[in-house]
């Protein structure tokens, strides 16, 4: 039987919002009914998500939906990193049409302002400071609304708080109580009071403490003795407590001598004079403008006719977190000398290159077995590594401790994959380990030297028994030492390797499980992992569970490491913009080894300093600086190159600008 029946079709057109009435007609009923489903699926209003993307959030470009409250209103709540570019988009695909200001560079700070749909343009905002927040868009009203983390605005004031008197006029010397600053009456009052000791000169009053108003004079420095062209060397230093300062922290200042009679100090942030005053004595405090992820550099000078006498400086990390601008180093020898006290000497070196993290080589009893002791009798006093050397327990310890009192992470190092001789004591099972045949009967190893314990043997980093037994051994050396993550090591490329099954293995593919295992395991610590010679980056990178992105380079040994392989200029970059394309929130560290083939010699200075800025102008870092020894070769301890006064000084002026 064929049943028709007579429809009327309304199907509406969008683009100038009228409905299109389609004729009667006879169709027959599952016709009917096909077009009366489409007609209703055309009717419907498809509402498009919203993704927030940008250099701006931790995600960078890759997006990020945004939670929809109601129809047309967006939101979305995280850091947003001063300075950074972002917009929004409207496809998860697709770059046609995208929401932003409408003109490009407009900064966006809290408050409330307007956004434009453009499909040409590709206009950005640019973030000013605002750091964890929640941002708001309405599609309809065409509205953006940043606002703090509680969705709150803060108190918005017709006048500033305070006013900053800047300029030749402000006298050197202070009266009591005054602070350089001219308080409001009230809230809001429109009326300033303070007490300022004032001489002839220029005199500027600024709503926020920025761009002093002093015309441009001669900057002169004032050399240490004995400085040259080749050492140029202020005459004194400054020191701060700490390597990095969360907003909001104290930062304690010590100067090397006593302040004599017209000294100041000012800080700077990029172009901007933040603050000016006398400097107080040998000691002072300073805490920072608001705002995360800034650095300033602080100057103590005098002035006279000549000009502006610049007699020491120093770099300050305002940071949150040590992944936004890491700066690693290490420590690699745990002696009877090690005291509390000679840790804290070298950390106070290494705190003032700014280092906030630092790698714990070669400080396990064995690769299978990290822990310097056992959950049931506790610590071994001493114990020999693999190289059969006498590590101190104590001596480990003290350095966590110098590191944390100086606001470091304090990171273990060892292999993903390796087993010592005496594995089967210790509960390491055959079938576990990786092979060179398919029928389990060569493991694959890593020689090391006859006088050293054994050769190290390789497992399956993806294997399930291996991965919760070595996850246990990890949870034994937290519960006993203050470790703050784990710095994971491979081996490079091994060629074709084989489980016990026979079965190939996917190295990089079991970095990624080795990785995720070990963040599920211990969500808290943090994890980096070695990629050697860019090995395995991809996955270790996918997995978005590490704090930065570590790549081992290697160059021509025979000659210098960066003249030749991997070690060239042109593949420093290479490295660099590789693993930015892999992951674009996480930053690189480079392990080169300068001057590997040498031997008993002083570091060549102007090829670190070379390699140095290349690498810092890349946006990457090195690995390099120790508490006793600079690095040069993969074996950490090894100290065969000399230190010398002039890299030092190179050192501390370079990163004062590692950011």
């Amino acid at each position: 039987m064929n049943i028709s029946v007579i429809v009327n079709v309304i199907v509406p057109v969008p683009a100038n919002g009228r409905s299109l009435l389609l004729a009667p007609c006879s169709l027959p009923l599952k016709h009917a009914l096909l077009v009366l489903f489409l007609a209703l699926v055309c009717s419907l209003q498809v509402r498009a998500s919203l993704y927030i993307v940008g250099s701006a959030i931790s995600s960078g470009w890759n997006r990020q939906e945004m939670t929809e409250q109601t129809e047309g209103v967006y939101t979305w709540q995280g850091y947003l990193y001063h300075g950074g570019e972002l917009k929004f988009m409207t496809d998860a695909t697709g770059w046609g049409s995208h929401w932003g200001p409408s003109a490009a560079g407009a900064l966006l700070g809290m408050g409330t302002q307007k956004v434009a749909l453009h499909t040409s343009g590709d206009y950005k905002y640019r973030v000013d400071n605002v750091g964890l927040c929640q941002v708001t868009v309405d599609v309809k009203a065409k509205q953006i609304r940043v606002a703090g983390r509680d969705g709150e605005l803060p108190a918005q004031r017709r006048y500033p708080p305070c006013l900053y008197p800047v300029g030749t006029a402000v006298s050197t010397e202070l009266s009591e109580g005054n602070d350089y600053a001219l308080h409001e009456d009230a809230v809001d009052a429109g009326t300033y009071s303070g007490v300022l000791r004032l001489a002839s000169g220029t005199l500027a009053l600024h709503s926020r403490p920025y761009r002093k108003a002093f015309p441009v004079r001669t900057v002169l420095p004032v050399p240490a003795s004995g400085a040259s062209v080749k050492l140029p060397k202020l005459r004194y230093s400054i020191e701060t407590d700490r390597c990095s300062y969360a907003p909001g922290d104290t930062v304690r200042f010590t100067f090397s001598t006593t302040a004599t009679d017209g000294m100041r100090v000012r800080y700077r942030y990029l172009g901007d004079v933040v603050a000016d005053t006398l400097l107080p004595g040998k000691a002072w405090t300073w805490v920072p403008p608001a705002g995360d992820f800034r650095g300033y550099m602080a100057e103590v000078y005098r002035s006279d006719e000549e000009g502006e006498h610049i007699c020491a400086t120093i770099g300050i990390d305002v940071s949150s977190d040590w992944t936004r601008f890491p700066r690693y180093g290490f420590v690699a020898t745990y002696g009877s000398d090690k005291t509390q006290s000679k840790a804290r000497t070298e950390m106070k070196w290494l705190n003032r290159c700014h280092i906030n993290g630092v790698q714990f080589q070669d400080w396990h009893y064995s690769h299978d077995w990290p822990l310097g002791g056992t959950r049931e009798k506790g610590l071994w006093t001493t114990y020999k590594d693999v190289a059969n050397r006498t590590i101190y327990t104590s001596a480990i310890r003290n350095y966590i401790k110098a590191q944390h009192e100086r606001g470091m992470k304090s990171i273990f190092y060892n292999l993903c994959f390796g087993a010592l001789d005496g594995w089967e004591e210790r509960g390491v099972k055959p079938e576990w380990f990786i092979y060179k045949d398919r029928n389990h009967n060569t493991m694959d190893s890593h020689e090391l030297p006859d006088t050293w314990k054994s050769d190290i043997y390789l497992l399956n980093p993806a294997n399930e028994g291996w991965l919760s037994y070595l996850a246990e051994r990890n949870d034994e050396v937290y519960s006993f030492l203050d470790f703050d993550g784990y710095q994971i090591d491979q081996l490079g490329a091994r060629g074709n390797v084989y489980d016990y099954n026979g079965a190939s293995v996917s190295l990089p593919d079991g970095y990624a499980s080795f990785v995720s295992y070990m963040k599920n395991r211990h969500p808290d610590k943090r994890l980096v992992m070695n990629a050697v010679s860019q090995w395995g980056v991809d996955q270790i990178a996918g997995t978005g569970k590490v704090d930065l992105l570590y790549s081992e380079v290697w160059g021509n040994q025979a000659g210098s490491s960066l003249t030749g392989g991997e070690g060239r200029f042109s593949n420093i970059k290479k490295v660099i913009d590789g693993n930015l394309s892999c992951n674009p929130v996480l930053r690189s560290v480079l392990a080169a080894y300068m001057n590997y083939a040498s031997d008993n010699r002083n570091f060549n200075t102007p090829g670190v300093v070379m390699a140095d800025a290349v690498m810092f102008a890349l946006g990457g870092s090195h690995l390099e600086l120790g508490g006793d020894h600079m690095l040069c070769r993969e074996y950490f301890p090894y100290s065969g190159m000399k230190w010398h006064s002039q890299i030092e000084d190179w050192m501390t002026r370079y990163y004062d600008f590692d950011r």
